[in-house]
């Protein structure tokens, strides 16, 4: 028997200089909630080794509209929110079938 597709998401995020540990606390506040959303399989927030500044949130998914749940509801606005905030520099996002 053939196992489904997962779908995974990854959101690279740098800090602006000096505010690292504050969006890091930021992140790790999504974890929770977003586990808690019916179709995550893992949500967790990782520091790059060797750059204090760039923080990703990883996440997978049992199906694309899980993913879509996540992103369209409460988690995904929160996300946004602090994205668009003065504790980020840059960031990039991806998903993709595993």
């Amino acid at each position: 028997m053939t196992p489904s597709p997962s779908f995974t998401s990854l959101a690279s995020i740098r800090a602006r200089n000096g505010r690292s540990a504050e969006l890091g606390e930021r992140l790790l506040a999504l974890v929770e909630p977003a586990r808690r959303i019916e179709g995550c399989i893992s949500h967790e927030v990782l520091r790059a080794p060797g750059d204090p500044d760039l923080w990703l949130l990883q996440g997978r998914w049992a199906s694309q509209a899980a993913l879509e749940h996540y992103c369209d509801g409460t988690c995904g606005q929160c996300l946004a929110e602090v994205l668009q905030g003065a504790l980020v520099l840059e960031a990039s996002y991806s998903s993709d079938t595993l």
